[in-house]
This record gives structure tokens, C-alpha cells and sequence, in this order.
């Protein structure tokens, strides 16, 4: 007995046995459309999740930033408020740290879509001349540098800021 499969839009004749069909070149245009989109989409999601990651961190260090400001009359309340913090939410005192310089260098990031990542913030931070930085920034943004290539760009124009 031989398994047909039926096509419910009556345009293509059933398929004997489970062999693979080749497309048309009609449905190959289809096919093509599709997977474009479907790839698109994914970029489409990793830039949101990395533009809500970025803007996450901003607001983590413009929240412990005001949090310190309010408290810097006590001596050493730094210290115990990043323990606290990293006890209590479980991120690491260093990546806290960094959320607080990343507000400090970048006050005004959320007026606008961030071009970058946070992981591209985070290498740009390690350049402390906010004039050096900024001509970075706008090369890797111009240039739409991945992480990698920015570190390259980093160790290649400022050695001493990259480990």
C-alpha cells in the first residue's frame, strides 16, 4: 500500500512514499522569503534584548548612584551598600560597580536608542579620557564594530586600557 500525502490547496499532486520534494521555482521564492524573515527576526530580537540589557545596567547604576548620593555623608557606606546589593540580587559587586560608571560616563544614554551593547559599554569604559572614549564610541558605532573588533581598536590606539 503506498502512503500519499494530499495537499489541502489542491496545487501540488500527493508525494509517494517520504521522499523529499524539490520546490518549484515559484515555491523556492516562497522558501527564500520566509527564511528572511524568519533571520531577521532573530536579529530583530537579539537587538531588543540587547538594547533592554543595556538600558537594565544604566538604570541599575543611576538607581545605586542616587542611592549613594543620598548617603554620602556616611563613611564606607559604599562598601556595604555593593555587598548588600550583591548579596541580595545576586549580581557580582565588580558588574555593580561597572552599572554605576557606565551612569557616571553616559548620563544621558536613555534620550536616545543605544547603539551599542552593554558589553561594548563595558570595553569602552576601561578608556577613563571621556575625549579619547568618545572617538571610539562614534568609530565603533559608525563602523558598526562588533565587541571584538572594538578591543582590537582599544589595544591598537590605547594598549594600557586593555587587559
Amino acid at each position: 500500500m503506498t502512503n500519499t500525502v494530499a495537499d489541502p490547496s489542491g496545487l501540488r499532486p500527493p508525494s509517494l512514499g517520504k521522499g523529499r520534494i524539490s520546490p518549484t521555482p515559484d515555491e523556492q521564492v516562497l522558501i527564500d522569503a520566509i527564511r528572511k524573515e524568519m533571520e531577521e527576526g532573530k536579529q530583530e530580537i537579539h537587538s531588543v534584548v540587547e538594547d533592554v540589557r543595556t538600558r537594565r545596567y544604566w538604570n541599575i547604576g543611576k538607581h545605586i548612584k542616587t542611592h549613594l548620593l543620598k548617603n554620602e555623608d556616611r563613611a564606607e557606606y559604599g562598601t556595604h551598600l555593593f555587598e548588600l546589593l550583591e548579596s541580595e540580587i545576586q549580581i557580582n559587586q565588580s558588574t555593580l560597580y561597572r552599572t554605576v560608571k557606565f551612569y557616571e560616563a553616559y548620563p544621558e544614554i536613555l534620550d536616545s536608542s543605544p547603539k551599542l551593547s552593554w558589553t561594548h559599554f563595558r570595553v569602552l569604559l576601561a578608556i577613563h579620557d571621556e575625549d579619547k572614549r568618545t572617538v571610539v564610541e562614534k568609530k565603533a558605532v559608525s563602523e558598526g564594530l562588533s565587541v571584538k573588533a572594538l578591543k582590537a581598536v582599544i589595544r591598537a590606539a590605547h594598549p594600557e586600557c586593555i587587559n
